[in-house]
């Protein structure tokens, strides 16, 4: 038969195991949002780098465009 005292400690032992699964599930949430911040900071910064990149691409193809514009102007006259 089961004493008061047995079943209090068997009662703080599955506590203390629970508290230890929650304090370790806490570590992996805050471990996970921190990678998860980290890899939303490093894909904002690739669509930045990729926004800019076709933007010098057209600016590109724009002055080019003028400058072959004028070299066939030029060449008609």
């Amino acid at each position: 038969m089961l004493t008061v005292c047995t079943v209090q400690k068997v009662l703080a032992f599955s506590v203390g195991g629970k508290l230890a699964s929650l304090e370790e599930f806490r570590v992996q949430r805050q471990e996970l949002m921190t990678e998860t911040a980290k890899l939303e900071a490093t894909l904002q910064e690739q669509e930045r780098i990729h926004q800019q990149q076709i933007y010098d691409l057209e600016k590109k193809q724009i002055v080019d465009t003028d400058r072959y514009r004028a070299i066939c102007i030029d060449t008609a006259k």
